[in-house]
């Protein structure tokens, strides 16, 4: 992982950690939010 011109690293995280911890993406916002529920069908 490389780090921008300020030196700061965006972690990226897998799809399924996201899906364990209860959280998805705002795909507008690209913001973290809690999901209680997620229907994949």
């Amino acid at each position: 992982m490389a780090a921008d011109e300020h030196g700061h690293y965006e972690p990226l995280v897998g799809f399924i950690p996201l899906e364990q911890a209860g959280v998805a993406i705002d795909p507008l916002t690209q913001r973290l939010f809690q999901m209680k529920r997620v229907d994949l069908k």
